[in-house]
């Protein structure tokens, strides 16, 4: 095998493509609606009370709730169910 294909077809395995999530998710989604009429400042307020004093945050409460939101909005189920 020539060198030069092969070096070209090892090259193209490692490219990296851009996302922007922007562009994937429409913006009439149910997601973004919900996003906008939600208040997450007030719930980020509320849940600041029982985040940990520890120097390492994880994914962080709000994100946690979030994920929890959208397992109720999407009727998921947990995790121990479905394992």
């Amino acid at each position: 095998m020539d060198y030069r294909i092969k070096k070209r077809k090892m090259s193209s395995a490692h490219q990296i493509i851009m996302v922007c999530l922007d562009q994937l998710v429409g913006s009439e989604h149910q997601y973004r609606k919900f996003k906008e009429l939600f208040n997450f400042g007030a719930v980020e307020q509320e849940l600041k009370g029982i985040e940990s004093p520890a120097n390492y945050k994880g994914y962080g409460v709000l994100r946690l709730f979030k994920c929890l939101l959208l397992q109720f909005m999407e009727d998921l189920g947990s995790v121990a169910s479905v394992i």
